[in-house]
């Protein structure tokens, strides 16, 4: 089976709106949620400023899930997050790949 993704990636590209997600994320020992909150976080502009609800919201989870999601990403060292003090959101940082923890993938994968 092939599969003809050039019609696709010309409509993205044209328009300008896509994201690109590293395969390796298809690798890591965690849940299905905690990939999509990684791909919604992916997505946002640099200048969005995330709550969780804001990001419960995007993707359709409790915040319970969000909250659950976040700290799987934290404990395979996806994203760090720095608090700012009282009343004031978080900041989260998308780590660089190199820095993923692949001590428990669910195949093997080059890192």
């Amino acid at each position: 089976m092939s599969i003809n993704k050039n019609k696709l990636i010309e409509s993205i590209t044209s328009r300008g709106d896509f994201t690109i997600v590293p395969n390796e994320l298809w690798s890591l020992n965690i849940t299905h949620k905690a990939k999509i909150v990684y791909v919604f976080i992916l997505m946002q502009s640099q200048k969005w400023e995330p709550s969780i609800r804001c990001i419960a919201a995007g993707v359709n989870y409790g915040n319970d899930a969000v909250l659950q999601a976040i700290k799987e990403l934290q404990r395979v060292k996806m994203i760090e997050i720095m608090p700012r003090g009282p009343g004031l959101r978080n900041e989260y940082f998308l780590t660089s790949i190199k820095e993923w923890d692949f001590s428990e993938v669910y195949g093997n994968v080059e890192q």
